[in-house]
């Protein structure tokens, strides 16, 4: 299982790839790595749920499922999300998200060796994120935000799932009476 973040300056060295660098791989940035060596900063607890639901492929309109993070920091939370839909789209490459919707980061994570690169986007639909794989296959997910009630949240979640669904994010947030978080 994953113990938590390990930071490195060194983008190259943490990729431990010299073809598979970070955007801007000459500027200096703060790498998240996760994988099974002990953090200096002390081990996270292990989860035991991905909150996350997907339609069938061939069902998917609109948004292809929805994600249910347990806060709004790009270094915590999408580790998990990538190992989950690395069955879906292959070995996460991007993860894109509304960079209203979460905290600021720089950089990416390496994720069981991976790099990712972590981009925060005005261009990116509010509560979504886009996960690209190998050969650009991706899907985009409507993202609960993370202080949405146990019992709204999952109703979300199998909404944005259901099999023929077409999805609009605003529309689910609002049927289920969740506001936008406040700036």
């Amino acid at each position: 299982m994953t113990s938590g973040p390990r930071l490195s300056d060194d983008p190259l060295s943490a990729t431990g790839h010299p073809h598979r660098r970070f955007p801007a791989a000459d500027q200096r940035h703060r790498v998240a790595r996760w994988g099974s060596t002990p953090t200096p900063c002390g081990d996270l607890p292990v989860r035991s749920e991905v909150r996350l639901r997907l339609k069938p492929r061939q069902l998917a309109r609109g948004v292809d499922g929805a994600w249910w993070p347990r806060s709004p920091q790009p270094l915590l939370e999408v580790p998990e999300l990538v190992l989950a839909m690395s069955s879906w789209v292959g070995p996460v490459s991007r993860v894109t998200y509304h960079v209203d919707d979460w905290d600021a980061t720089e950089g990416g994570a390496v994720v069981d060796g991976w790099p990712v690169e972590l981009v925060g986007s005005d261009a990116v639909e509010p509560h979504t994120v886009s996960v690209t794989g190998t050969h650009q296959r991706g899907r985009c997910l409507l993202v609960v935000p993370p202080w949405t009630p146990e019992t709204t949240a999952r109703t979300i979640l199998r909404s944005a799932a259901r099999p023929g669904a077409v999805t609009d994010v605003e529309q689910v947030l609002t049927e289920h009476g969740v506001l936008p978080r406040l700036p």
